[in-house]
């Protein structure tokens, strides 16, 4: 068997199975079926116990250092901060946190930076 026909195999059923997944991928509803998801996941704690307030990844570092996975939550809303300077606004600034989840982010935002 030639490398072409397998890398030729290979490519027909990556094409079919990213063509699978448009198919069948959940459509968008409304904006009520964010919140409602939102509001599921939260509804019996589980989210939180285990993600804490942040339903993203951490930032452990540059060089990546181990730590706490909920430290690490943590660090990265800092980093975000430093990275779109918004350590130099002024305090009482509005900021608009899109996509803020269930609002950990945004409660480290107005305790920390005001």
């Amino acid at each position: 068997m030639s490398l072409f026909y397998i890398l030729g195999i290979f490519l027909i059923i990556l094409t079919l199975g990213i063509g699978l997944y448009l198919i069948s991928a959940r459509r968008y509803q409304s904006s009520d079926s964010v919140a409602n998801s939102y509001d599921e996941w939260t509804e019996d704690g589980i989210l939180e116990f285990y993600w804490g307030e942040h339903i993203h990844l951490g930032h452990y570092g540059s060089p990546p250092e181990r730590k706490d996975f909920l430290k690490a939550k943590e660090d990265f809303v800092h980093e975000m901060v430093r990275w779109g300077s918004l350590d130099k606004l002024p305090p009482n600034t509005t900021v608009l946190d899109v996509g803020c989840g269930i609002g950990g982010s945004s409660r480290i935002l107005a305790q920390d930076y005001g």
